[in-house]
């Protein structure tokens, strides 16, 4: 998870040097840190020679999915079949940015998109990987595609950003096991607004973490922080806003009682000096942690 300010940018690196993008933007311009973060990420892959397989913008935001356009722009090495898995709901052709990147994808042959709706796909991988992803209906534009990672014994789950009656739909949709985690990308960068108590007792994460800014629509909010059980000690709860980039290691096997992950942090962030974004010590982010009680989350 790279610290990108304002949005959310993940790079799933799988074995076999395969990558998938899930989110790609910063800021709510369809170009500027938009366009920085785009070239950047394509100049990450490409550096560490990883293939681009997937992108899963979660939902038609441009704080998550404006920079995809410049990332294709911006040239990579690419799979033979490149997937663009997204959501059937809300993404409006009218609207400039996302007209844009449609058209960007059009001039691609080696692109094949699935649109999800109240519906899941399963995307076998090799070495004992499979990707399951997932959306429901009915939240507008945060009506977001879920990504849930099993890799061998490893369980992880990528969330988009999500409200708690769309989380309920999807845990009624579905079952506890196509969401248990030990691994949690918390919804919309710990919005107050999601991550409910009925979700976090039955997804159970041990580890989780968040997309942060110094804004009030980027905040990991104290009553979210309370329904997951706190910081913990050692830490178990992350934010982009305290440690910069954030890298979760695991090779999928059970260690002990559980599953072993290494996580490694880097602030402020590969990119974080292109797109303005900050980091600032654990202290102070937690004053200034504010709560926005919403009754469909308890």
């Amino acid at each position: 998870m790279f610290n990108v300010g304002e949005g959310e940018c993940i790079l799933v690196a799988f074995p076999n040097d395969r990558a998938w993008i899930v989110d790609c933007g910063s800021g709510n311009s369809s170009t500027g840190d938009n366009q920085k973060l785009g070239a950047r990420v394509a100049a990450y892959l490409n550096e560490r020679g990883l293939k681009l397989e997937a992108l899963v913008p979660s939902h038609p935001h441009i704080d998550h999915a404006g920079g995809y356009r410049w990332l294709l722009q911006a040239g990579t090495l690419v799979a033979p079949k490149v997937w663009l898995f997204r959501g059937a709901e809300a993404w409006d052709p009218t609207r400039t940015w996302i007209r844009d990147l449609n058209q960007e994808l059009a001039g691609l042959s080696f692109f094949e998109e699935v649109a999800l709706e109240d519906s899941q796909r399963v995307f076998p991988m090799e070495d004992g990987i499979t990707a399951h992803l997932f959306a429901g209906s009915g939240d507008g534009a945060y009506t977001s595609v879920w990504l849930h990672i099993r890799y061998h014994e490893a369980r992880l789950l990528l969330t988009g950003d999500v409200h708690c009656r769309y989380e309920k739909r999807l845990l009624w949709l579905f079952t506890d096991y196509d969401f248990g985690s030990d691994l949690l990308k918390i919804t919309h960068h710990g919005s107050s607004s999601g991550t409910s108590t009925e979700f976090v007792q039955r997804t159970r994460p041990g580890l989780s973490i968040a997309s942060t800014a110094n804004d009030d629509g980027h905040r990991l909010e104290q009553d979210t922080l309370g329904r997951l059980g706190g910081l913990g000690q050692p830490r178990r709860v992350f934010e982009t806003h305290v440690e910069g980039d954030i890298v979760v290691l695991t090779d999928g096997r059970s260690y002990g009682d559980g599953i072993l992950y290494e996580v490694d942090l880097e602030a402020p962030g590969r990119f974080a000096a292109d797109l303005g974004a900050s980091v600032l010590p654990l202290s102070t982010v937690d004053q200034s942690r504010t709560s926005t009680p919403d009754a469909a989350c308890e």
